[in-house]
């Protein structure tokens, strides 16, 4: 149904456009109050490393969020509750690393980048 038309009411389009500016300021409003982490995982050498798992853990909920790296070796987790958080990455054949009180504040993006130390290596 077209509102726009010359049949539809003046009231019509007054409820519409109402509809239209609550629907937007409800999903601007969602959205506020909330930051970011992001960051490169790489190797001892300093290479990207692709395909490796990121846990972002929040302190206060115990709620924790996956991601995996990128080809570029870059994880990002947004719209998060400001506090504090443990990001851990890990890969196979490298030691998880863990970096403890990372802060989430209104607004911006925390920067970690992480660097896995290779692991050792075991036989059976």
């Amino acid at each position: 149904m077209n509102f726009w038309n010359r049949s539809a009411s003046s009231a019509q389009k007054f409820f519409f456009l109402c509809l239209l500016i609550l629907c937007t300021a409800t999903a601007a409003l969602a959205q506020a109050g909330r930051g970011a982490v992001s960051g490169l995982v790489t190797d001892p050498s300093g290479a990207i490393v692709p395909g490796a798992k990121v846990t972002l853990l929040n302190h206060a909920t115990g709620v924790a969020l996956h991601s995996v790296t990128s080809a570029a070796g870059l994880y990002t987790f947004v719209s998060l509750n400001p506090g504090a958080y443990v990001v851990t990455a890990s890969m196979k054949g490298f030691e998880s690393v863990a970096q403890d009180n990372v802060k989430v504040t209104v607004d911006q993006t925390s920067t970690v980048n992480i660097a896995l130390q290779v692991g050792a290596v075991t036989t059976r």
